[in-house]
């Protein structure tokens, strides 16, 4: 293989199994259409007729959305898999408007109670359900800044690149004095 070949963008694709990827959202509709079983009538039925044919990114998202909302106005919690999750999560943080997008922007955004993460830089957490709820908009709860202790460290190090190379501390909230 010539050496520019390496910069090409396929070139370096990984090994991984990629078989089960698709663009189909059937499977992942279906599950956010049995959460809404614990809902009333009136809700099973918005969130079935927002799922649609239920196969495309949208008919996901609408379907999620309503699921959401109906499940807070009903004060019934919903079930969804991780996998659910972190789809809709993925797929919602790409059509986000300026206010939330300025929120989650420059950030890894680290579900605490699950294996997923999305974005690059400092870590902002929260559980899965609130990050989508965010994400959609259905809350103005947005996730916060990690505390765990690889943040506590980074945050750590950061304040101590406020010390000048002569020893002296220009952070304004330490005390020069010790």
């Amino acid at each position: 293989m010539p050496d520019f070949a390496r910069f090409l963008p396929l070139s370096q694709r990984s090994d991984d199994d990629e078989s089960g990827l698709t663009t189909d959202r059937r499977a992942l509709i279906a599950q956010v259409v049995a959460a809404a079983r614990v809902l009333p009538a009136g809700d099973r039925e918005a969130v079935a007729a927002a799922a649609g044919r239920g196969r495309t990114t949208a008919e996901l998202l609408r379907a999620m959305t309503i699921l959401l909302r109906a499940s807070d106005a009903a004060g019934v919690p919903v079930s969804l898999s991780d996998a659910a999750l972190g789809t809709t999560a993925m797929l919602a943080s790409a059509r986000l408007p300026f206010d939330r997008r300025a929120v989650v922007s420059g950030h890894t955004i680290r579900a605490s109670d699950t294996d997923w993460t999305l974005g690059r830089g400092p870590a902002l957490e929260a559980p899965a359900i609130q990050i989508v709820r965010f994400l959609l908009g259905v809350s103005d709860v947005a996730p916060v800044p990690a505390t765990d202790e690889a943040s506590g460290q980074r945050a750590k190090q950061a304040a101590d690149e406020h010390v000048r190379a002569d020893g002296a501390d220009d952070h304004p909230d330490r005390d020069p004095r010790g």
